[in-house]
C-alpha cells in the first residue's frame, strides 16, 4: 500500500515554527508568540517552545503551569533549540514531543514546496504538488493558520517583495523576486499590499500624504483622515491635540496635513458620519465610502464582517472568532476590533464581550454604551443571537455592493 504523499513529502529539515504563524499574513515576531502563550491557544501546542528565564524550564504553548512574567521568557523554535540554550524540560506539559497532526503535517509539507521553488506557486499548483486535493489543503489551512491557501501565498509574494524592496533591489527586480508575473501585477489593484506605491514603500514610507480635518460631534471631537487610497481614520476623542498625537503614532512617516473645508472625500465621510451621529444612527454606514485598510490577513477578514453587521445588530468577539473558523481566536478578533483605526464605518462598537458588559471599545466604554443604545441595539445578546449575527456577517456572498475597499496588508 503506498505511502501517504504527506507523509512523503514533509521536508527533513522543517520550517520554522514562527514562518508558520507568518504565513498567515500577520507580522510575526516574540509579541505574536506572546500573545498565543498569554492565550493558552494549545493549537500552537508543536508549533515552538518557551523558555523561562527565572526557573530554566521550557514548555510548550498551552501548558497548564503558572503563567510567566513576559520579560523572563524567550523564544525557540523547538525542544532541540530550547535544550541546546539549556533549559530543562516542563514535567507538567512534556514538551520533548512533538508529534505532529496530519493536518499540521501538511501545512508544514506546503512551506517545504514553496520554500524549495523559485516562484510561489498558486493554490491548486500547490494542492497538486502535495497530492491532495484543493479542498483537503484548503482545510488544512484554515484549522492551522485560520487563512484559507490564496490567502497565505498571496501573504507570501508581499513578504518576498517587501523583503526585496528593502535590501534594495528595484522595484522591477523586486516583482521578479518575489514571484508576481511583471509589475502590472504589483500596480494593478495594489497585489503588492503596500498601502502606498513602492517606490515610496522603498524610501520608508515618507512622503505619502494623510489629509485630516476635525469635527464637533455629540462625543466630543471627531477626525477624519484620508489618503489618495480613501478614508484611513476616524477617530473620537474630547481633545484635539491628542487626536493629532494618535494620527501621528498610527501613520508616522507621512506628511500630515490639515484638509481644505471642501476636500470632497473627508467632507463626504463627515456627512455620512456625523448624519448617522446626530440624526438617524441606523444610517451609520459606510455608504459607498473608498476605505482604506491595512492590516494582516486575519485582521482584514474581521474588519470585512464587521462592516456587515448592521445597525442595531451586536455579536460578541467570541461569536465572531467560531464564525470566522477560529473558535479559539477571540482574543484575536479583539485585537482586530482594537486596531481598527476606521471606527464607526467599520463598526468595531457593535461587537461585546461574552461575559457582558462595554469591554475593548477605543474610544472608551461611555461612547460605544451610547453608540449601541442610539442604535437600540440589544446589548446582552445570548449566544444563539449573537452566532446567528456572527454567521450573517462572514457568510459568502455571491453579489457584493459594497464600498470599495483599499485592504492592504501591513507595510511593515
Amino acid at each position: 500500500m503506498a505511502s501517504d504523499p504527506i507523509e512523503r513529502s514533509v521536508p527533513v529539515d522543517l520550517a520554522a515554527p514562527a514562518d508558520v504563524l507568518a504565513l498567515a499574513g500577520d507580522q510575526v515576531g516574540d509579541d505574536r508568540l506572546w500573545r498565543i502563550v498569554a492565550d493558552r491557544d494549545r493549537r500552537f501546542a508543536d508549533a515552538f517552545r518557551l523558555g523561562v528565564i527565572t526557573t530554566g524550564i521550557y514548555c510548550r504553548p498551552g501548558c497548564p503551569a503558572r503563567l510567566p512574567n513576559r520579560e523572563n521568557v524567550r523564544f525557540y523554535p523547538d525542544a532541540h533549540a530550547a535544550e541546546a540554550a539549556g533549559f530543562r524540560a516542563c514535567k507538567r506539559c512534556a514538551p520533548q514531543a512533538q508529534a505532529l497532526g496530519p493536518e499540521q503535517k501538511l501545512v508544514l509539507s506546503a512551506m517545504g514546496v514553496i520554500d524549495r521553488r523559485e516562484e510561489v506557486p498558486g493554490a491548486t499548483e500547490l494542492a497538486s504538488l502535495l497530492g491532495v486535493e484543493t479542498r483537503r489543503l484548503a482545510r488544512a489551512f484554515g484549522r492551522v493558520l485560520g487563512v484559507a491557501p490564496a490567502e497565505m501565498l498571496r501573504g507570501l509574494k508581499r513578504r518576498r517583495f517587501r523583503a526585496a524592496l528593502k535590501a534594495g533591489e528595484s522595484v522591477t527586480e523586486a516583482v521578479y523576486t518575489a514571484g508576481f508575473g511583471g509589475p502590472a501585477r504589483v500596480y494593478d489593484g495594489g497585489a503588492a499590499g503596500l498601502g502606498m506605491a513602492p517606490g515610496r514603500f522603498a524610501a520608508g514610507g515618507a512622503g505619502e500624504v494623510v489629509s485630516w480635518r476635525i469635527f464637533d460631534c455629540p462625543h466630543g471631537r471627531l477626525l477624519i483622515a484620508a489618503t489618495e487610497r480613501g478614508i484611513a481614520m476616524i477617530a473620537i476623542d474630547p481633545d484635539d491635540a491628542a487626536l493629532l498625537r494618535g494620527l501621528a503614532v498610527d501613520f508616522p512617516a507621512a506628511l500630515r496635513v490639515e484638509a481644505a473645508a471642501d476636500h470632497p472625500l473627508i467632507g463626504r465621510a463627515a456627512e455620512v458620519v456625523l448624519d448617522g451621529l446626530t440624526r438617524d444612527a441606523a444610517r451609520l454606514d459606510d455608504h459607498g465610502l473608498p476605505l482604506d485598510l491595512r492590516a494582516g490577513a486575519f485582521t482584514l477578514r474581521v474588519w470585512e464582517a464587521l462592516r456587515r453587521l448592521p445597525a442595531g445588530t451586536v455579536t460578541t468577539y467570541g461569536a465572531l472568532a467560531r464564525a470566522l473558523g477560529n473558535p479559539g481566536a477571540a482574543r484575536a478578533v479583539g485585537r482586530a476590533c482594537a486596531t481598527n483605526k476606521i471606527s464607526l464605518l467599520v463598526p468595531c462598537h457593535r461587537v461585546l464581550p461574552e461575559q457582558g458588559g462595554f469591554a475593548g471599545y477605543r474610544w472608551g466604554e461611555r461612547v460605544k454604551r451610547a453608540l449601541l443604545e442610539a442604535e437600540h441595539a440589544e446589548i446582552h445578546p445570548d449566544r444563539a443571537a449573537a452566532d446567528a449575527a456572527a454567521r450573517a456577517a462572514t457568510e459568502p456572498r455571491e453579489e457584493v455592493a459594497e464600498a470599495p475597499l483599499r485592504m492592504r496588508r501591513r507595510s511593515s
